[in-house]
């Protein structure tokens, strides 16, 4: 998608997209539709852009968590185990031991 530049003329309007495995371009010219249509296209990069970087920030969070989540879970064991706890045989049940 972008403005091209041919010869003999000033810039032209070509939005570009995939139809059946096909690239399929569209022509808009120079005109207010030119204008208009790389306006939209405009817009939705900025929206998809948006997207990715919230993604990322989710992506960012979610590994935070999960090691969050680890260190919880290692100090619970370490607690129980000191309090006298013990799993059987890989039992996810603690039991006190008497």
């Amino acid at each position: 998608m972008g403005w091209e530049y041919r010869a003999g003329g000033g810039p032209y309007y070509v939005r570009k997209t995939k139809q059946q495995g096909r690239e399929v371009r569209e022509y808009f010219g120079r005109g207010p539709a030119a204008e208009q249509a790389a306006a939209e296209d405009a817009r939705k990069r900025a929206v998809q852009e948006r997207e990715r970087v919230e993604w990322q920030q989710l992506e960012a969070l979610d590994a935070d968590l999960m090691q969050l989540d680890q260190l919880v879970t290692l100090l619970t064991d370490s607690i129980l185990v000191t309090r006298g706890y013990y799993r059987h045989h890989g039992d996810p049940l603690w039991r006190k031991r008497r």
